[in-house]
């Protein structure tokens, strides 16, 4: 169960780092509504991502 919830969360993290960049670049969700707003979503879904990452590695 613990490796499920590590993927889980590191699918999740991908999905918002692909959201919030193109909104970022592009403004395609969202129409570039903040951009403090999307910068830090990219950052905390950055470190979800490296968290989940080497949670997953220590389970093997």
């Amino acid at each position: 169960m613990p490796k499920a919830l590590c993927i889980i969360a590191l699918s999740i993290s991908i999905l918002l780092f692909i959201l919030f960049g193109l909104d970022l670049i592009a403004g395609i969700p969202f129409g570039k509504a903040d951009m403090k707003m999307d910068l830090g979503f990219l950052v905390c879904s950055g470190v979800l991502g490296a968290l989940s990452f080497l949670s997953l590695r220590q389970q093997k």
